[in-house]
């Protein structure tokens, strides 16, 4: 990135900050879209979740877990108590995909599809747990919402081909423009959307924050981030074969080029290997992601299907490691 487009990225994140004395919903009508909206871009998104359902889904789980190491993104989640164990951890981020794959899967911008429901549904939880938060400050503000935002589609931005997403500009920009589209029906105004401009525009922006808001966090996390991220990764496992806390973090802490000094066990070192050998190498080929996709959709359609079930397993966890379930995570 050159001196001029990072000199530009580092004023559009300062304006970003402004934000934070704003609410995270701007009023906007969800029912009209944007002048700026391009359909056709926009439902070209679709075929790109659907050709890279595995790549996407891991860098979705991947943003919501660092987002917790943000502290004003840890704290409603620590306040609502909607992540106080193990078993709500799973509810709360099952939902999320849930919701998440309707709005790649259906049609936010219509009032008769369940994903413009799902949508309007979402920003009035955001809505409800804000005006819980706000006595003091302001809570889950613009501010906020762009970094969550940037959870979603940042990695995808800044790693496409080390996420096994090996797609074409055009099909870049529909992802980019998809995730605009869905900052502004949550509420979220054009001046604090990272989507908002060119694909390059958005690089810069998110390099930017991966910078100067992410990393030093990710480097020298609170407690209390670290104990939530490996909760969110010990409750989605059970969703998710061979996902590990440690794996995870030795995977994008090489990628973010921060040191990870932590021991790992055989276990943990398969996992990572796997981890890296798929995103690296075999999801280069057409067959392995289909491969990789059929099984994350099949560990869905059982995640979806037997949620009670799951619910029941993680119980019994957090009953055998009662004390605060601290016995050592991998």
């Amino acid at each position: 990135m050159g001196s001029s487009a990072r000199t530009e990225a580092m004023k559009r994140l300062e304006n970003l900050r402004h934000g934070a004395e704003l609410q995270g919903d701007n009023e906007n009508s969800s029912s009209l879209p944007p002048a700026w909206l391009d359909k056709n871009k926009f439902y070209q998104a679709k075929e790109v979740f659907e050709q890279y359902f595995f790549s996407i889904f891991f860098a979705h789980l991947s943003g919501l877990l660092f987002l917790v190491f943000i502290p004003n993104m840890l704290n409603p989640l620590l306040y609502t108590g909607n992540s106080s164990n193990l078993v709500r951890i799973f509810r709360r981020y099952v939902s999320t995909m849930r919701h998440v794959r309707k709005w790649y899967e259906g049609d936010i911008w219509n009032p008769e599809d369940a994903a413009y429901e799902s949508i309007t549904i979402t920003r009035r939880m955001h809505k409800n747990v804000a005006d819980r938060l706000n006595d003091k400050s302001v809570a889950m503000s613009q501010y906020d919402m762009a970094l969550t935002q940037f959870s979603f589609i940042g990695l995808i931005v800044l790693f496409p081909q080390s996420l096994g997403i090996h797609c074409s500009r055009e099909d870049l920009e529909s992802l980019v423009h998809f995730w605009r589209g869905v900052g502004y029906q949550l509420g979220l105004d054009n001046r604090f959307n990272i989507c908002d401009g060119s694909l390059e525009e958005t690089e810069a922006i998110c390099r930017e924050i991966m910078n100067a808001v992410w990393r030093p966090k990710i480097k020298s996390p609170l407690p209390e981030a670290i104990q939530m991220s490996k909760d969110i990764i010990q409750a989605m496992s059970v969703v998710v074969p061979f996902l590990t806390w440690t794996a995870m973090m030795k995977f994008w802490c090489r990628l973010l080029d921060i040191s990870f000094k932590k021991k790992t066990t055989y276990y943990v070192s398969i996992c990572y290997w796997l981890m890296y050998v798929a995103f690296q190498i075999l999801l280069k080929f057409y067959v392995f992601r289909v491969f990789f996709n059929t099984m994350i959709k099949i560990a869905y359609w059982r995640t979806v299907k037997w949620q009670g079930h799951l619910e029941k397993k993680l119980e019994r966890v957090i009953i055998e490691n009662s004390d605060d379930h601290k016995k050592p995570i991998l």
